[in-house]
């Protein structure tokens, strides 16, 4: 193994768990929310199958080093139990794909639909969860299937190509290539209708548009890294399969692109949850109150002194409680003489 290929499967290794590391905090931090919206659950979905992927690609590049130093031959059952990238592939690609197909359906139903009935909407945003959820595990148990049953010869190698059939690995790359596309036209769709609608509407429409606009843009940012680091590598090993003198178009490259865009994505998402947000402005909130009351200000005015006094080391809520005080009477402050101090 040259020292080129022991690069390139370190940076697989390193970025793989970062993508894994991330994504699993996405998910925890979304479901871990207390009003969790729908579309938010899709996101979750596709962050764990972005965590799937992760941890493929460290299991696969931490176990490759081993396996070609080895002459062995085994049988493709024995690999799945041996290589449990196989299966960790397999549930990354179909849960990703699924989520984020799911998630162009939701959001072509919601904008689409406005003024739905809400309990219709919520209805087929729990039908859709259902959905990702067992398509993704009936095709990794139908993947399963097939290879126990069918009869092969070993294999030095424990990859996906070498222990499933060509026909079952072609099926799965399309599969995911065909969800790709479809969630692209669903959400140009979406966008579509969500512009036609705000041109027309008005007043407390319009407002309810906006934030539909808000969650559209969030949705098309997943769309975009999803298709062009899971779709686009998967349509160019496609093409690889059926031209092998195109084998520079499979490069490992892209792989690591994928764990890149999927580690950067989980961190954007994180930054924008509710939970995060509120840390990060409690911290600023003090930062700023402490560095704005950290001397005591004295003004003169008409021979008298007022004593505004430093907030900062008391609590937050204090602090809250005396603003709301003084904006209930904006024109009484409290003024002491110097012997009260």
């Amino acid at each position: 193994m040259n020292k080129e290929t022991t690069t390139v499967q370190v940076i697989q290794i390193v970025f793989g768990f970062s993508s894994l590391v991330t994504n699993i905090l996405l998910a925890a931090i979304i479901f871990s929310e207390k009003s969790l919206k729908k579309s938010q659950r899709f996101i979750a979905c596709s962050a764990l199958g972005n965590a799937f992927l992760g941890a493929g690609f460290v299991a696969y590049n931490t176990r490759i080093e081993v396996i070609e130093l080895t002459n062995k031959t085994f049988d493709q059952k024995l690999c799945l139990l041996r290589a449990p990238d196989i299966t960790l592939f397999q549930l990354g690609d179909t849960l990703l794909a699924v989520s984020v197909f799911s998630l162009a359906i939701e959001r072509c139903i919601a904008v689409s639909t406005i003024t739905l009935d809400q309990l219709f909407k919520k209805k087929t945003s729990y039908f859709l969860i259902r959905f990702t959820i067992l398509a993704t595990l009936l095709d990794c148990a139908i993947f399963w299937i097939l290879v126990l049953s069918t009869s092969r010869p070993k294999v030095h190698y424990c990859v996906h190509m070498e222990i499933a059939s060509e026909t079952l690995f072609v099926m799965h790359f399309i599969f995911i290539s065909v969800l790709g596309y479809s969630s692209l036209i669903l959400c140009i769709i979406s966008a579509l209708l969500l512009k036609k609608k705000r041109s027309i509407c008005c007043n407390v429409r319009q407002m309810q548009l906006r934030r539909e606009m808000r969650v559209m843009k969030r949705i098309v940012v997943a769309l975009a890294f999803t298709f062009c680091f899971q779709n686009v590598p998967a349509m160019l090993h496609l093409i690889v399969v059926y031209n092998p003198n195109l084998e520079f178009l499979n490069s490992q490259y892209l792989w690591i692109a994928q764990n890149i865009s999927a580690s950067a994505h989980a961190a954007m998402h994180i930054l924008m949850t509710i939970s995060i947000r509120n840390i990060f402005s409690r911290i600023f909130f003090h930062f700023n109150i402490c560095s704005s009351f950290k001397f005591n200000s004295v003004h003169a005015a008409n021979n008298k002194i007022i004593i505004v006094h430093s907030t900062c080391g008391k609590s937050e809520k204090t602090f809250c409680e005396q603003e709301k005080s003084k904006q209930k009477s904006e024109e009484v402050l409290l003024k002491v003489t110097p012997y009260q101090r």
